[in-house]
C-alpha cells in the first residue's frame, strides 16, 4: 500500500538473525541529529544498516510457547501451574528465499526531532521469501500423547517492507507521533499431510496498513501510537488504513506449498479507512476466577488474576472510504463492494465505537476454567455461571475440555458489530483486471445488513483427523444475540411485549435493506430511510461437537464418496444451528418500538447427529468462476421450525421432532456484473440441487425419510414423511 507523502522513500531493511550473514555498514559516531525531512528519508551513512544474505535460510527443530510454567524446568510441559500449564509447540520452522537467497535489508537511525526530542526510525524490507511450519501442536500434562499429533502444515510466502518511526523511544505508549506503515504480498498455504496432499490456499494474500491523515485528507501518511506498557503493545491512530484480501485457492494434487494451477474459490478483501483504530496485544489469558457476586466468570480478570497467554482487543470506526469486498476469485473477477458504512441509528446511534473483538488465546484443561456460553439470557455482557445462565432465562452450552482433556483455546466475549454498508458497487475489472480502472462498475443504494450485539464464542482446537493423528478437531459454541429480545416478544403481558425491541441500536439484526427510499414518514432526498426487511432483534447460536477441518483431495474413503474435494466442515457427533427473531422490517435510522413492521416471530433449530459442508472451485463458464456447495444434515429428532403471531406467540404454526436427511449437491455461488447478463443488470444467483431423504446418498449409504410432525399452538396434527425427492432451487438477486 503506497502513501502519498513523497518525502517518504520506498523502505530499505528488515530482519533475521540465526544462521546467516550480517553485514554492519556504519557506526556509532556517524549518527548526528536529524530533522523531520531527514528522519524520512534515512540512508545508510546517518545510522546503522543492516543486510542480511543466506543461500540456505535456517530453521529450527521446534519453537515452544509455554504458559503458567510456574516452578517447571524451563522447556518442560508438565510440572508447572496445575490444570494450567502447557506448551504450544510449533516444529520443524524454517525460513528460506524464493528465487534466489534469504535477502533483507533493515537500516537504524537514531536522531532528534528538531523540537529537543530523541527519534529513532526502523526502515526494513525483504525480498521474497517462505516460512514453513511443519507441525503445530499443544502438550500439556493431562494429554501428553498431542506431543506426537499435528495440527497440519503450514506455508507463507512474503514480500515485503516496514516503516516504524518514533519520539522518545521506539515504544512509546504515551507519544502519538509515531509513524507507522506495513506492506506485504505472498501466499498462505495449509495441508494436512506432507509433499503431495491436497492444499487450501489464501492465494495473492496481501496485508498492510499504515497511520494516516483520514480519508477527507487523502489517506497520506499520519501520526498515531505504537507502544509498549505494563500490559503490552498498543498500536491506535485516530486515522489508519486496513488493506486485507486474499483468494481462497484449491489444488487437489500439488507438489510442496504449490502456487501454480490452484483453482479459485473466493475472494475476500477489506479495504479502506478506519477511525480511533485501537490493537492492543497484552499478556493474560483465561480468568479462572469469578466476580465478587459469583455469577460471572472474571475473563477480564478485574477482581481476580488471570492465567498466562495473550488477549488482544481490536475495535474502530468506519472511514468513508472503507469497503468489504466479495467476488470471483478467479476468471472474469467479477467483485461486490459493500460500502459507505454507518452505525444503527443514523444520526443517534449507539454510544461507543461500531466494531469490537475481544479474544484470549490460551491453553485449558482437566474440566477446570470458564464453564462455556448463555445463549438467550438476559446478559448484557460478561460470562455468566451455568447456575446464573439458567436463573437469567438462557440456555447454557458447556464447552471447556473435560476431565483428563485439554485444547487450545480461542475465546471471544462482549464482541459486537453495530455497523452496516448503505451503498453496494458492483464491478467488472475487465481484461486489465483493474478494479480501480474497471470495464463495468454499477452502484446502487442497497445493504446487506448483519449486525452483532453481544458476541461469545469458545472454540477448542484439537490436533486429531477423523482417522489419524494429522487435523483440526474443534468444539464451538458460538452465540450472537440480542439480550432480553426473545423473552419480552414472548411475554404474556402486552406491555412487555412492547418493550422488545428497546435495545435495538445495539442488537443483531440479520436484513436486506433499500437504502434510497425517499417517499415515506420521515423519509426525504437529503435523508432517506434504509428500509430493510429481515429477521430483527435476533439471536443466533452455532454450537458443534467433534467438528473436524478438512482438506481433502475428494471424497475417496469416506460415506460419501462423491463428494468433490475441497474444503470439509464435518461432525457425526452433534451440530446445531439456531436462530430466531422477529420477522418483520423497518428503516435501520429507527427502529424503536412501534417503528417496526413485524409479521411473526421465527424460531429455527437444526439440531443434526451428522453435518457436512463442503466448499470446493466451480466450473468457470464463460469466464465466470463460482464457489461450488455441497452438504448434508442429518436431523436428530429435535430439530423445529416455528411462526409465532407476534401479539400472540403462544399460537404459532410449528413443524417440529424432525428427523432424517436433508443434501445439497453442485450449489453454486456466482456474483456477475452486467457486462456478463442477458438483460444487462448484475446479479447474485445462489442456485443448488435439494436432495431429500433416500435421494442423498452422494455415492455412500442413502439417508433416512425427511420426517416431521405438525401443529398448531400446542395441537398435533400428525405427521409427515418425504422418503426421497429432489428439487432444484435457484435464486438470483438482481437490482434493476
Amino acid at each position: 500500500m503506497a502513501s502519498d507523502d513523497k518525502n517518504i522513500r520506498p523502505p530499505r531493511g528488515g530482519f533475521f538473525f540465526a544462521g546467516i550473514v550480517l553485514v554492519i555498514t556504519s557506526s556509532v559516531s556517524a549518527m548526528a541529529p536529524l530533522d523531520d525531512s531527514e528522519m524520512s528519508g534515512v540512508i545508510g551513512k546517518d545510522g546503522l544498516f543492516v543486510e542480511i544474505d543466506s543461500a540456505t535460510g535456517f530453521s529450527a527443530d521446534q519453537f515452544r510457547w509455554e504458559t503458567d510454567s510456574g516452578v517447571a524446568v524451563p522447556g518442560a510441559c508438565t510440572g508447572g501451574v496445575a490444570n494450567q500449564h502447557g506448551c504450544t509447540l510449533m516444529g520443524d520452522v524454517s525460513v528460506q528465499g524464493v528465487g534466489g537467497p534469504l535477502h533483507s535489508e533493515m537500516s537504524i537511525d537514531a536522531g532528534g526531532d528538531g523540537a529537543g526530542s530523541a527519534a529513532i526510525v526502523i526502515d526494513s524490507a525483504w525480498d521474497p521469501l517462505r516460512i514453513t511450519v511443519d507441525s503445530l501442536t499443544h502438550e500439556t500434562a493431562v494429554t501428553p500423547g498431542y506431543a506426537g499429533n499435528s495440527l497440519g502444515s503450514l506455508a507463507y510466502y512474503s514480500t515485503g517492507d516496514m516503516l516504524l518511526r518514533n519520539t522518545n523511544g521506539l515504544f512509546d505508549a504515551g507519544g502519538t507521533e509515531a509513524v507507522f506503515r506495513l506492506n506485504t504480498v505472498g501466499d498462505i498455504i495449509y495441508r494436512q499431510g506432507g509433499p503431495g496432499a491436497a492444499e487450501i490456499s489464501f492465494g495473492n494474500f496481501n496485508f498492510g496498513g499504515f497511520f494516516s491523515t483520514g480519508a477527507a485528507l487523502g489517506q497520506s501518511l499520519g501520526t498515531g501510537t505504537l507502544g509498549m506498557d505494563g500490559d503490552g503493545l498498543i498500536l491506535y491512530a485516530p486515522y489508519s488504513v486496513l488493506d486485507l484480501n486474499f483468494d481462497l485457492l484449491f489444488k487437489a494434487s500439488p507438489t510442496d506449498f504449490d502456487t501454480t494451477g490452484r483453482d479459485p474459490m473466493i475472494l475476500f478483501g477489506w479495504q479502506g479507512g478506519l477511525r480511533d483504530a485501537l490493537i492492543r496485544i497484552n499478556s493474560g489469558g483465561v480468568g479462572y476466577g469469578l466476580t465478587p457476586d459469583g455469577n460471572y466468570y472474571d475473563v477480564s480478570g478485574v477482581h481476580s488474576p488471570r492465567s498466562q497467554g495473550l488477549n488482544i482487543l481490536a475495535e474502530w470506526d468506519y472511514d468513508v472510504d472503507y469497503k468489504w469486498i466479495l467476488g470471483q476469485a478467479g476468471g472474469n473477477r467479477t467483485q461486490i463492494w459493500f460500502y459507505d458504512w454507518v452505525k444503527v441509528g443514523g444520526a443517534a446511534p449507539a454510544p461507543g465505537l461500531a466494531f469490537s473483538m475481544p479474544i484470549i488465546l490460551d491453553v485449558m484443561q482437566n474440566n477446570v476454567g470458564p464453564e462455556g456460553i448463555c445463549f438467550g439470557g438476559r446478559a448484557f455482557t460478561g460470562r455468566p455461571t451455568a447456575a446464573h445462565c439458567g436463573a437469567i432465562g438462557g440456555e447454557f452450552s458447556a464447552t471447556r475440555p473435560g476431565l483428563g482433556e485439554s485444547a487450545m483455546m480461542v475465546m471471544i466475549h462482549d464482541a459486537h458489530n453495530y455497523a452496516y454498508n448503505s451503498k453496494v458497487a458492483v464491478i467488472d475489472p475487465g481484461p486489465g483486471l483493474d478494479p480501480t480502472n474497471p470495464d463495468y462498475r454499477d452502484d446502487f443504494d442497497w445493504s446487506l445488513i448483519y449486525t452483532w450485539g453481544k458476541f461469545d464464542a469458545d472454540i477448542m482446537i484439537r490436533p486429531e483427523g477423523p482417522t489419524g493423528n494429522v487435523g483440526w478437531k474443534s468444539d464451538v459454541a458460538l452465540a450472537i444475540q440480542s439480550p432480553g429480545a426473545w423473552q419480552a416478544a414472548n411475554s404474556t403481558n402486552p406491555a412487555v411485549r412492547a418493550t422488545a425491541a428497546s435495545g435495538w441500536k445495539t442488537n443483531t439484526h440479520f436484513a436486506l435493506a433499500d437504502t434510497g427510499v425517499t417517499v415515506g414518514t420521515g423519509c426525504s432526498a437529503l435523508n432517506p430511510c434504509h428500509q430493510g426487511i429481515g429477521i430483527l432483534n435476533a439471536d443466533l447460536l452455532w454450537n458443534v461437537r467433534d467438528f473436524f477441518i478438512q482438506v481433502r483431495a475428494d471424497g475417496v474413503g469416506t460415506s460419501t464418496p462423491s463428494m468433490p474435494g475441497g474444503l470439509w466442515l464435518e461432525t457425526n457427533s452433534a451440530a446445531q444451528y439456531r436462530f430466531r427473531g422477529m420477522f418483520g422490517g423497518g428503516n435501520f435510522k429507527n427502529l424503536a418500538p412501534g417503528n417496526t413492521s413485524v409479521l411473526a416471530l421465527i424460531d429455527v433449530n437444526l439440531s443434526t447427529d451428522r453435518f457436512l459442508f463442503v466448499l470446493s472451485p466451480g466450473a468457470i463458464v464463460g469466464g465466470d468462476a463460482p464457489l461450488r456447495f455441497d452438504g448434508i444434515l442429518d436431523f436428530d429428532g429435535s430439530a423445529y421450525l416455528s411462526l409465532a403471531e407476534i401479539s400472540s406467540p403462544q399460537s404459532s404454526f410449528r413443524l417440529y421432532d424432525v428427523e432424517g436427511r436433508v443434501g445439497w449437491a453442485d450449489g453454486k455461488v456466482l456474483v456477475q456484473s452486467g457486462n456478463n447478463t442477458v438483460d444487462g443488470l448484475p446479479r447474485l444467483t445462489i442456485e443448488n440441487e435439494l436432495r431429500i431423504g433416500q435421494s442423498a446418498a452422494f455415492g455412500g449409504p442413502v439417508g433416512d425419510p425427511l420426517v416431521a410432525r405438525v401443529g398448531f399452538g400446542q395441537e398435533e396434527f400428525g405427521r409427515i414423511a418425504m422418503p426421497a425427492g429432489v428439487w432444484h432451487n435457484e435464486i438470483t438477486l438482481k437490482i434493476p
